[in-house]
């Protein structure tokens, strides 16, 4: 959840299709993070934007949607791209879009049923409206996906060291979380902290273990938001940063995550979906601390 801007491609060998689209975007926004638009003119360049640009130091892409052209330098030259992105960049994530002129060329069907892509459309059907639904659908499927990779990796951190300390446990924890941090926020402060009970077990941020429980008691009492029966919820403390509160159970002392949250889903799916993460590893951090088997 810590995107400061969702990039997207557009890749057209027309120059006024790209001027166009870029002058239709510039002021969409998705759940609270503004939309940024990247142009390339051909299958080559867009392949060594996405390379480069678009590739984070942990190897995952931060190219959330992709329109395509069919025909640019040859006649199957997006179609060739859409194979690269998926199968030489082994990149499933990124929702990309065809977006064509020549719609004979390349059959809507025959390109949905032989090519991995998210939708396709005509030019003449690229409307900012149409534009606009695109994108923000694109960039939510974008988001849940990338979402869920994140927290499987930083699960499976925790049960890979669950075995051996909680101390150990909880320095693979701060790791994993501080490098998905870094490559998607590397020029703002940003806050991730798990506290389960009144331990502070994973701190990445400029906040001290003190400081972290000390906005901990300050704010689990305000206008809580419940995200389930049990009693998880949350509290939004400002627009970029949020407790969430993890309801007790047999497995684990009552929990809280405060985090940075860039992103302002207006689905609660999101939400609750953190507090899931949050609630494995604060159950797996207190079996590793009583010894007991998982």
């Amino acid at each position: 959840m810590y995107y400061t801007e969702w990039n997207v491609l557009v890749v057209d060998d027309e120059p006024d299709v790209l001027d166009l689209t870029k002058l239709v975007m510039r002021d969409f926004e998705v759940e609270g993070v503004p939309v940024n638009v990247h142009t390339a003119s051909s299958k080559e360049q867009a392949l060594t934007m996405i390379k480069n640009d678009f590739t984070d130091e942990t190897g995952q892409t931060t190219l959330a949607v992709a329109f395509i052209d069919v025909v640019m330098e040859t006649d199957n030259a997006g179609l060739e791209l859409c194979q690269a992105i998926r199968h030489e960049l082994k990149n499933a994530v990124t929702q990309i879009y065809i977006r064509t002129g020549q719609p004979g060329i390349a059959p809507e069907r025959e390109v949905i049923d032989r090519y991995d892509i998210n939708g396709y459309f005509t030019k003449v059907e690229a409307t900012e409206d149409k534009l606009y639904t695109l994108v923000k659908s694109g960039i939510r499927q974008f988001m849940l996906m990338e979402f869920s990779v994140v927290q499987m990796m930083m699960l499976n951190g925790g049960i890979a060291t669950s075995q051996h300390s909680a101390g150990m446990m909880s320095q693979v924890m701060t790791q994993r979380m501080h490098e998905s941090m870094a490559m998607r926020s590397p020029d703002e402060p940003v806050v991730g902290v798990l506290i389960v009970g009144d331990e502070v077990v994973m701190n990445v941020g400029d906040l001290s273990d003190a400081e972290a429980l000390a906005e901990r008691d300050k704010y689990m009492n305000g206008d809580v938001q419940v995200l389930s029966p049990e009693g998880d919820g949350f509290v939004r403390i400002t627009d970029r940063k949020t407790l969430f509160i993890i309801a007790e159970s047999p497995n684990n002392p009552q929990s809280y995550f405060l985090a940075t949250t860039h992103i302002v889903p207006t689905n609660p799916f999101f939400w609750f979906m953190i507090v899931a993460s949050m609630r494995s590893l604060a159950m797996l951090y207190s079996n590793a601390k009583q010894d007991q088997p998982i």
